[in-house]
């Protein structure tokens, strides 16, 4: 018997899946062939916001676990995917730096927001008014970490295949699904958990997000851009462009009224010539307080759910993996903010 059958790949299921390879736990993965949204995310991982000059809900302690990890994994599939970068946010006024300055007298932001004023920018990227610094941030080259942690996998244990609900049967201490016998089975389903009959009362809802890739040979530029939208350095004169947030989308398929979008705000930002290589949309999982939600279920003690990352995911999933593994193995009590239990 296994420890636990896992259903979905995206940073959920992979983080957790990690959990067990350090634990020694045996698992087998259930993922659908359609890819979901981890497979297009930036992979920008950032504890503060933005918009707001705060920090978010436990972000910092969120970012001391999560760099160890992903260094770990990178070491154990010989993969490098952690790539340190600061964050250029671009002021929209010049009256922006004083709240930036205010914010960065936080003693929790302070290691993050630099207290300077920066003018001297790229030539090709549009800043009249100055950019602030953040530091201590980067990005997880996310399809190079799915991709590589997916082959070094046993045929065995990847199964790509729509979970069938009815195929389940729960029994007290196991759970049986097509001949495979699990302690527990954990559901890492992203926004298609509205389909799950065992946790479709979670109040989590999809956001529709596109993204574009561009390719800008003159841009040269290594450093992540915070302007309306995210512009982000991968490689090969090739950056990552987006996301816009879209709650009301009647369509999964990238649509041309939001590449526009994106295009208008990217053109503000940049002022060299580029081509769009890449048009993609995904889903992300959101939950109606912004925090995601990880437990177990209030009946069937074996069926346990980690999801609502939202667009942060990247930062939060090793911890969360985490609580709930001792969850499940020591009882450890999750923290309240992120506990099922909120919506029981």
């Amino acid at each position: 018997m296994i420890h636990s059958l896992i259903i979905g790949f995206g940073i959920s299921g992979l983080t957790y899946a990690e959990q067990l390879i350090k634990n020694k736990k045996k698992f087998i993965i259930i993922d659908e062939k359609e890819p979901g949204a981890s497979s297009v995310a930036s992979g920008v991982y950032n504890p503060t916001v933005l918009k707001r000059y705060s920090m978010t809900w436990n972000g910092d302690q969120f970012l001391k676990y999560a760099i160890p990890f992903y260094e770990k994994i990178s070491k154990r599939i010989d993969q490098k995917i952690n790539y340190p970068s600061s964050i250029n946010r671009i002021f929209s006024k010049p009256a922006e730096f004083n709240q930036w300055s205010s914010a960065s007298d936080n003693p929790v932001l302070k290691k993050y927001l630099l207290n300077q004023y920066f003018t001297e920018a790229n030539k090709y990227i549009n800043s009249p008014n100055g950019y602030g610094k953040v530091v201590n941030t980067g990005r997880i080259d996310l399809q190079q970490l799915i991709k590589t942690f997916k082959d070094q996998l046993e045929n065995s244990i990847f199964n790509i295949d729509e979970f069938d609900y009815e195929r389940l049967n729960i029994e007290t201490g196991k759970i049986e699904y097509k001949g495979i016998m699990a302690k527990n089975i954990v559901f890492c389903e992203g926004h298609k958990i509205k389909y799950n009959p065992y946790f479709n009362f979670l109040p989590i809802r999809g956001s529709k997000g596109e993204m574009l890739i561009i390719k800008a040979p003159l841009l040269q530029e290594n450093e992540i851009i915070k302007g309306p939208i995210f512009i982000v350095p991968i490689k090969n004169d090739l950056y990552w462009v987006g996301a816009n947030f879209d709650n009301t989308y009647v369509t999964l398929n990238p649509t041309e009224k939001s590449k526009n979008w994106i295009l208008e705000k990217l053109n503000k930002i940049i002022i060299c010539s580029y081509k769009v290589i890449e048009h993609k949309a995904h889903i992300r999982p959101t939950v109606a307080d912004r925090k995601p939600i990880i437990g177990t279920h209030k009946e069937f003690k074996n069926l346990h759910v980690l999801n609502g990352l939202g667009s942060r995911g990247i930062l939060s999933a090793p911890l969360l993996s985490n609580w709930l593994y001792q969850s499940i193995q020591s009882n450890e009590k999750i923290p309240i903010e992120v506990n099922i239990s909120r919506f029981n």
